[in-house]
């Protein structure tokens, strides 16, 4: 009678994993507010601006962004990969919720902080435009640590690499265009004057944490599923 253990999927890659989600949340929040940044300093009326202390301020906001909703998102796209399951509805379930938690403090900071100000408005399409740019920056940095060892050993860094950035830019790419048709066509694209209608109702503060809830869920929700698609693409290429 063999007595040896039965075989079962290797866990995913170990090792320090918050910093490495933290990591990647930052760079892909300072790719999403440098796109912001260049878009937003050619709106007329900025020039004016202190940029002395607005840059800080928005160096502050992409650590403490990148800080939470790497950390939230990783988590929760970890925990979708436990126990060798892998299915799309854990993982953009376990993003959305670890978007959820994550994004309550970037919103309250960006939306009560840079709001507050008396400045131009940065644009609703601009502004999701650049959360689509950094999910899939998240994506391509994260999802490999998210592959069983067998399949990140035997597919290589340049190949996981390309995989995740090929996952990303379709399905990122590919639910951004439906949104803005949907939102476009629906005329549901929130202006100004709305947000200040919506504040003065509720309270900026409270607004803040609405839209980190909101942006939060479906960017983190997003992330999993890029994640899922990218891990079934890397384990069809896997030669073994």
């Amino acid at each position: 009678m063999d007595l040896r253990a039965p075989s079962r999927p290797l866990p995913p890659n170990r090792g320090i994993w918050g910093l490495r989600a933290a990591a990647a949340g930052i760079a892909a929040t300072a790719l999403a507010a440098t796109l912001a940044t260049m878009t937003y300093r050619g709106i007329p009326g900025t020039h004016a601006l202190d940029w002395t202390r607005l840059g800080p301020a928005i160096v502050l906001f992409v650590l403490v962004t990148g800080i939470c909703i790497g950390t939230f998102v990783g988590l929760g796209t970890r925990w979708a990969t436990r126990a060798g399951t892998r299915s799309l509805t854990r993982l953009v379930l376990g993003g959305a919720a670890g978007g959820a938690v994550g994004g309550i403090i970037p919103g309250f900071m960006g939306v009560a902080g840079f709001g507050s100000l008396h400045a131009p408005y940065l644009g609703t399409i601009n502004i999701v435009s650049c959360v689509l740019a950094g999910a899939t920056a998240f994506v391509v940095l994260w999802g490999p640590r998210l592959l069983p060892r067998q399949v990140a050993r035997t597919i290589g860094p340049a190949r996981r690499f390309g995989l995740a950035t090929l996952a990303a830019v379709i399905t990122v790419g590919g639910a951004g265009l439906l949104g803005g048709m949907l939102v476009m066509g629906l005329h549901w694209v929130p202006s100004l004057g709305g947000l200040r209608c919506t504040a003065h109702a509720i309270g900026l503060p409270s607004l803040g944490v609405a839209t980190g809830l909101v942006l939060g869920t479906l960017g983190g929700g997003l992330v999993g599923l890029c994640c899922g698609i990218f891990g079934r693409l890397a384990r069809h290429a896997d030669p073994a």
